[in-house]
């Protein structure tokens, strides 16, 4: 796998230029793999990360990310350190990603 990833990042950089054109060829190719990281977020960001990335999820914490994608609404209390806030913004962004043009925001108390 991380052989795959270093041939992607050492071909060119018109190589890896990805148009709409090349999008609209190829949908029907990328629907299957868009579903399936729609379900499976955390597998999606172990794909697009550089080979020699240090970082990982926890298995709570990539159970948190697909519950909070799969599901419209989510209240969830965890103690300190869970990474409630980077997850959650996190799953903006696979969101916005995966369902374009949508429009999400974030509500959270405060003291």
């Amino acid at each position: 796998m991380k052989e795959d990833r270093l041939s992607v990042l050492k071909r060119s950089k018109k190589d890896r230029i990805i148009s709409r054109e090349i999008i609209e060829k190829n949908l029907d190719n990328l629907v299957p793999y868009l579903s399936f990281f729609r379900y499976y977020p955390d597998i999606f960001i172990d794909m697009i990360s550089a080979p020699d990335c240090n970082f990982g999820f926890f298995f709570y914490q990539r159970m948190f990310l697909r519950i909070v994608m799969r599901f419209k609404y989510v209240y969830v209390t965890f103690n300190r350190a869970f990474a409630k806030s980077f997850l959650s913004v996190m799953a903006l962004y696979l969101r916005c990603i995966f369902y374009p043009g949508i429009k999400l925001f974030i509500c959270a108390g405060g003291n």
